[in-house]
C-alpha cells in the first residue's frame, strides 16, 4: 500500500485522525477527533505510513479545519477482499476430521454448517470489507435515505447514475452526518436536486444516511458500495439442498471460518476440556478479525 497522501490547505487550525472501525469511527459522535501519533507532515500533505495502517481493519483519514471537513480517503485492506473458490463442504469436512480425534459424536453436518453460516455473517459484521457489493441505489424524496434490506452499512458512495439509472455522472463525497446541520441549519428547506453531491453518515446507524442536496419529487439514481449479509452457504445431501456453494467471502478467510466452526462445535459440549478447546479457536477468530485477517 506504501503511502497516503491527503493535501492540507494553508489553513489553521486542523486536525488528522485515523481511526479503527471498532475503537472510534465506530463510536464516532462528533467531527474532531485527536491527532494520531503516527502521522508526520511533510510539504503540505498529512503522510501516513503503510506500516501504520496495515492492522487496522479498516481505516478513516480526514483532516479537519476552521471551515469543515477538506478532505478524506477510506482504507480497506487487501487481505479484506477477494473472489471465493472454497466449497463450504471443505471447511464443514475439515471441522469433522478435527473434532473426530475428540471423545464427542454430537456434531452433524448441519449444525456445522449452520456454524459456517453464523461464522460468515459475524466476519462480515466486524470486518467492513469482507462481503462487499457496489449497486444501483434508487433514492427517495428528501435528504433522508435509506440501504435495501440485506445491507450491514455504507462504505462508499461512488458517483451519480442520474435519474434512469444509466447516466454516469459526478462523483459523490462521504462526509460525517451533522456537518450540513452545523454549517448551514436550514439545509433541507433548500430546492432539492437529483444530483448528489454528497452523502451524510453516522456509522453508529448503519443503514441510514442523508444526500446532500436533497432529493426532488422525482428523485435519482447513484451508485454504492456496501457492506452485505453473506449468502448463506449450502451442502449436497444437508437441509434438503442438492448444491455445493463456494463460501461467499474471500478464500483468505478460510482458516478464520474454520476457528469459528470448532470454536461453536466444542462450545456445545459440556466438559472442561471441550470449553477449553473452544475458547482457543474463538481466540484465533477474534484475532483474525480484529486485525483484519
Amino acid at each position: 500500500m506504501g503511502k497516503i497522501y491527503i493535501d492540507i490547505p494553508a489553513v489553521a487550525p486542523y486536525k488528522v485522525a485515523v481511526k479503527t472501525a471498532a475503537t472510534a469511527y465506530a463510536a464516532q459522535t462528533e467531527i474532531f477527533y485527536d491527532l494520531y501519533s503516527g502521522l508526520t507532515q511533510a510539504g503540505g500533505k498529512v503522510e501516513i505510513d503503510d506500516a501504520d495502517i496495515s492492522s487496522l481493519l479498516w481505516s478513516f483519514v480526514y483532516f479537519e479545519d476552521a471551515y469543515g471537513l477538506r478532505g478524506e480517503a477510506l482504507i480497506i485492506p487487501p487481505s479484506a477482499v477477494g473472489g471465493a473458490t472454497i466449497l463450504a463442504k471443505s471447511i464443514v469436512e475439515r471441522a469433522g476430521i478435527i473434532l473426530s480425534d475428540e471423545p464427542a459424536v454430537g456434531w452433524t453436518k448441519a449444525s456445522l454448517l449452520d456454524d459456517l453460516n453464523d461464522g460468515q455473517l459475524e466476519l462480515a459484521t466486524r470486518v467492513y470489507g469482507a462481503s462487499v457489493d457496489t449497486y444501483l441505489h434508487t433514492l427517495v424524496p428528501g435528504p433522508n435515505q435509506e440501504l435495501p434490506t440485506g445491507s450491514l452499512r455504507l462504505l462508499r458512495p461512488i458517483r451519480n447514475m442520474g435519474a434512469n439509472g444509466s447516466t454516469p455522472g459526478r462523483a459523490i463525497e462521504l462526509k460525517p452526518l451533522g456537518i450540513m446541520d452545523r454549517l448551514y441549519p436550514q439545509w433541507t428547506s433548500l430546492p432539492g436536486s437529483g444530483e448528489v453531491l454528497a452523502i451524510l453518515y453516522n456509522p453508529q446507524n448503519p443503514l441510514l444516511f442523508q444526500t446532500y442536496p436533497s432529493q426532488p419529487a422525482s428523485p435519482h439514481r447513484v451508485e454504492l458500495e456496501r457492506s452485505i449479509v453473506p449468502t448463506p452457504c449450502t451442502m449436497n445431501g444437508v437441509n434438503g439442498s442438492s448444491v455445493d456453494s463456494v463460501i461467499s467471502v474471500s478464500d483468505a478467510w478460510t482458516e478464520t471460518l474454520l476457528a469459528f466452526v470448532l470454536g461453536r462445535a466444542f462450545g456445545r459440549e459440556t466438559t472442561e476440556a471441550s470449553a477449553g478447546k473452544s475458547a482457543a479457536w474463538m481466540g484465533r477468530f477474534d484475532a483474525a478479525t480484529t486485525t483484519g485477517g
